[in-house]
């Protein structure tokens, strides 16, 4: 009889558990798909963290164009264990999603791992609880709880539990409690504590337990239960793996599964510092940072921005590349930017990209963060050459910073423009509370032409300054989501309940250093010019080998920096660089003379050099400007290099040692290089012509030759001469000393 018993009893709770699933699946089939919200519930949870996901879900709740009627909590990021043993954030949590319930959202718990300690009553809490095949929930007290306070607990987590889970829900907490089927009513199946079962005064006064029934979990132990227990128990409603499937079953739109900020995922944090001036190396060394993120699958990004000045075109790169991180469907990245001090200019670009901005506070107001300072940068905008840096190119890109952001269009206009009066006013129609920022025209135009019953609370700024926000009123006007006492960052990470020993601190190596030296302007131009001067010497000297090596070293380095940045585009540049150097050698070597394979090697060695300094190929009228202004001082370095060549071919013989670089020429009689004399000039050269001499070094076309007691200079007509081959002078134009074979 107790065996047909417990068979019974057995398959009265399958069956139950099997029209529990089909009652709530199949009452959303032929439903349609309404908004909701994933929430992922980072372990430990914490005060911080709950009102940080209360923001969060009240912003979803209140999003333009949606209607979310469902959140679902990932109690598991990660698929990793949850497990708080703070009972005052889980019943805040708790709490807060009673309050969802009664405003008739239905809240969801998602559990698809291990889920202990307190970490069980917002999971309670929830309208249905979701779990995986894997999942376990139980065991909420610890071996070091403190007794009387664990029945005080007890009290709250039995009135979220309901009369039918009670006792497997004080299961988790009493070692004592031993759970049996009984019945009430109308031989109504119900799980009670057999202390309690009958009990007069109690909830259970009318449940029957038979005498010897089935006893479904014993006392000994705290109760931690896996997912087909928490079914048969009733904690569970359905089961699914993933959380397409829990939005599929739960008929959520594709948009809801974007809504968690970090997709589901364990917090996986790094620290970058954006210090010093906006410009191509910082950018250059930041999206390789950012590469490294993306390899370590790293979800939240601490930027601790302590930067200005430089290029406004490049701040605004830095925005869109921040703002794609939190976009991203697959793998999005959250962004916390943290002003220690007072964040000048453009960095403002990047700080309103970041999904939220910290501001340091302290105690002294004076000495509080700033964010939108552009004083100095508007007064220091027509001394520097970066043609971004116009009131025009940062209006119009505040302002869709502004846009895309959410932030007021009058406070970024109020940054860039003195004469701009702002206001923040409050419609006496609407709920205390609701402000709204304006400017004084716009004010002024609501209240006569609409005639709005609004109200200036206060005015942000008046006309002859730009507005720039410290700590308090960024926060004050939701510029800033946080404000924090200590100008350490670790106080941020403690505000995001981040342990600092988990967060990597991604500083760039000294090659990216190197790289980022050498991609300075004023460093490859001058890499350039020594390069292009060493090609010379060595064409003009052969045998020397030192230019040359200097020359090679000069274009590896160039090349490779760019390439550490510019990725594929500097291939192109170096297959031209190397087109132009061939064409070059074919005409210097094979068709003697200046004509189209000279010119043509020159052009596209200047257009592989200019290419290299470009992230990709010219394609708007902006950026082929940019290209052709390269080329135009690529061609000034050039002509640099010329210079410095000559001065060297001039005075090298002269530096002791040095001038062991250059071939010594052929003396006729031994002691005779004592007598010779190096040409003083147009007089002296003019008095050679039609004279016989000897070459002393390759002529192709240009070299040298002695011409009486005289080394100097020669040009050949376009053809080679071999040293030692008699040679005439046939022209002379100034210095300029042409020569023949004779």
């Amino acid at each position: 009889m107790k065996a047909f018993h417990r068979m019974v009893s057995s398959h009265m709770s399958a069956l139950l558990a099997v029209v529990c699933v089909f009652l709530t699946t199949g009452s959303s089939r032929g439903e349609e798909a309404v908004d909701g919200h994933f929430e992922s519930v980072q372990n430990p949870i914490t005060t911080v963290t709950v009102d940080q996901m209360k923001n969060r879900i009240d912003q979803a709740l209140n999003r333009p164009g949606m209607r979310v009627r469902k959140v679902v909590f990932d109690f598991n990021p990660g698929d990793g264990e949850a497990a708080t043993s703070d009972y005052f954030s889980c019943s805040k949590l708790a709490e807060y999603i009673n309050t969802l319930k009664n405003n008739g959202i239905q809240t969801i718990a998602f559990v698809h791992g291990k889920t202990s300690r307190h970490s069980v009553l917002p999971v309670l809490a929830c309208t249905d609880l979701v779990m995986s095949h894997d999942a376990k929930i139980g065991e909420v007290a610890g071996p070091d709880d403190n007794v009387p306070q664990r029945q005080r607990q007890a009290q709250e987590y039995a009135e979220i539990a309901g009369k039918s889970r009670e006792a497997v829900v004080l299961k988790m907490l009493d070692k004592n409690v031993e759970v049996v089927l009984g019945t009430e009513g109308a031989n109504n199946p119900i799980y009670v504590d057999s202390a309690k079962a009958g009990k007069a005064g109690t909830p259970f006064e009318g449940v029957f337990v038979a005498k010897g029934g089935d006893i479904i979990v014993p006392r000994g132990g705290i109760g931690l239960y896996n997912t087909e227990q928490a079914l048969r128990f009733g904690l569970c409603t359905v089961t699914a793996e993933t959380r397409e499937e829990v939005a599929e079953k739960y008929t959520l739109t594709p948009a809801s599964l974007r809504g968690d900020r970090y997709g589901g995922n364990k917090i996986k944090a790094v620290k970058i510092d954006l210090t010093g001036v906006i410009d191509d190396p910082m950018i250059q060394k930041f999206k390789r940072q950012l590469q490294e993120v993306r390899s370590k699958k790293e979800n939240t990004i601490f930027l601790l921005i302590d930067c200005g000045g430089g290029s406004a075109k490049i701040a605004r790169d830095m925005f869109d590349l921040i703002r794609d991180l939190k976009n991203d469907e697959e793998d999005p990245i959250w962004t916390v930017a943290f002003i220690p001090n007072k964040s000048a200019d453009i960095a403002t670009f990047i700080a309103m990209a970041c999904s939220e901005i910290v501001m340091f506070k302290g105690s002294d107001a004076s000495q509080e963060a700033t964010i939108g300072d552009f004083e100095s940068f508007l007064g220091s905008m027509s001394k520097g050459g970066d043609s971004s840096n116009t009131v025009e190119f940062l209006r119009r890109n505040l302002l869709d910073i502004a846009e895309k952001q959410g932030f007021s269009k009058h406070l970024v206009e109020g940054m860039i423009n003195r004469d701009e009066e702002i206001v923040l006013v409050h419609d006496q129609n609407r709920p205390a509370g609701a402000h709204e920022i304006m400017s004084r025209k716009e004010f002024d135009g609501e209240v006569k032409e609409k005639k709005r019953q609004l109200r200036i609370i206060k005015h942000l700024k008046q006309p002859g300054s730009y507005l720039k926000l410290n700590a308090t009123m960024a926060k004050e006007l939701r510029i800033a989501q946080n404000t924090v006492d200590n100008r350490d960052v670790k106080e941020v990470y403690t505000l995001y309940g981040v342990d600092e020993k988990s967060v990597r601190d991604s500083k760039p190596g000294w090659l990216d250093d190197f790289a980022a030296f050498l991609r300075r302007t004023e460093v490859w131009i001058l890499l350039l010019i020594i390069a292009f001067a060493g090609l010379i010497l060595e064409v003009k000297m052969p045998g020397a080998t030192i230019p040359g090596l200097v020359a090679l070293v000069c274009f590896v380095l160039f090349f490779w920096s760019q390439a550490y940045a510019n990725g594929a585009t500097v291939y192109l540049a170096i297959a031209l660089f190397v087109l132009g150097l061939m064409l070059l050698g074919v005409e210097v070597f094979i068709l003697p003379g200046f004509g189209v394979t000279g010119i043509s090697g020159v052009l596209l060695i200047l257009a592989g050099v200019g290419l290299a300094t470009f992230e990709k190929a010219p394609s708007t009228t902006e950026e082929w400007v940019a290209f052709t202004k390269r080329q135009v001082t690529i061609g000034f370095s050039l002509v640099g290099s010329g210079f410095l060549a000559f001065f060297f071919a001039r005075y090298l013989p002269k530096i002791p040692y040095v001038n062991r670089l250059m071939l010594a020429p052929p003396s006729d009689q031994p002691g005779q290089d004592s007598d010779s004399s190096p040409l003083p000039g147009a007089e002296l050269a003019a008095g050679l012509l039609g004279q016989v001499g000897t070459a002393t070094s390759m002529l192709r076309p240009a070299g040298m030759a002695r011409i009486g007691d005289v080394y100097t200079d020669v040009v050949t007509e376009g053809d080679f001469i071999e040293p030692g081959t008699s040679i005439q002078v046939v022209e002379v134009e100034g210095t300029r000393i042409v020569v023949k074979r004779v």
